[in-house]
């Protein structure tokens, strides 16, 4: 039953797991709307460049967060996130986030 309400999170989680993260997003000051979603977002993109072990950390980028976030930071939110959430809505967020993990 996974599914995508438009700005609230990553693809691939319930409803439940979603509004945990909009709740999240919205109580939490470390994050704003739409953070675990771009934090995602940017591991991926990370994990999927070939180039990647070329980073070095806090040398590079334009410095505008929603282009050239920093990926390992990204990657420590999305941690913080999980701590966070109930035992079944990270348990849904950790499988996303392991795959990619297994992958950097």
């Amino acid at each position: 039953m996974a599914a995508r309400v438009p700005g609230v999170g990553p693809p691939g989680l319930s409803r439940r797991a979603l509004r945990e993260i909009e709740l999240l997003e919205r109580t939490r000051n470390y994050l704003a709307p739409g953070s675990v979603a771009r934090a995602l977002e940017h591991w991926r993109r990370h994990v999927a460049d070939p180039y990647r072990r070329l980073w070095v950390d806090g040398g590079g980028g334009c410095g505008v967060p929603e282009c050239c976030a920093d990926p390992l930071a990204e990657r420590e939110l999305l941690e913080a996130v999980l701590v966070a959430l109930s035992r079944s809505a990270a348990r849904e967020l950790r499988a996303i986030v392991e795959e990619l993990d297994a992958r950097y």
